[in-house]
């Protein structure tokens, strides 16, 4: 996974944990509460195969086809190494580059050298998104997506 200080090529799926579901000791699993609302999310691996497949279809603004490889009911965001640096400009660690509202997906490419203690904080930031994704807070407050305008 990403955080080693070296290049990585292992992307982050951050998945709804839906009320009920059963989850195996092995997951990793974490809560995330915002504006009084909970949600479960697992945190699981995205193989290298995957993330070079992933950011072809990033890189060429196909975002349609990673979204129809998504269960719709349940709101995940994907964590992938920008692999080429294509939008992670100026020295930002992570950029949000798509939410497809009909697939309930995130789409966030990173620094594929991000140190570990920053990359908790992207996904503990990217749960955020997800849980405003959820509940609709980004609308109430009239933004176009759920990490603002």
């Amino acid at each position: 996974m990403f955080g080693g200080g070296e290049r990585v090529e292992v992307g982050i799926l951050l998945e709804e944990v839906r009320e009920g579901e059963d989850v195996k000791p092995w997951e990793r699993v974490f809560e995330r509460k915002l504006n009084g609302k909970t949600m479960k999310i697992r945190k699981q691996e995205i193989p290298n195969v995957d993330v070079h497949f992933l950011l072809y279809l990033i890189y060429n603004n196909d975002y349609s086809e990673i979204g129809k490889e998504m269960q719709k009911e349940r709101i995940k965001a994907i964590l992938i190494p920008d692999l080429q640096k294509k939008f992670n400009n100026n020295g930002k660690e992570f950029t949000p580059t798509a939410w497809l509202p009909e697939s309930n997906l995130i789409v966030v490419l990173v620094n594929p050298a991000i140190k570990e203690k920053k990359l908790k904080r992207v996904v503990k930031q990217v749960s955020a998104w997800m849980l405003n994704a959820k509940f609709g807070f980004f609308r109430k407050l009239g933004w176009k997506y759920p990490w603002g305008d």
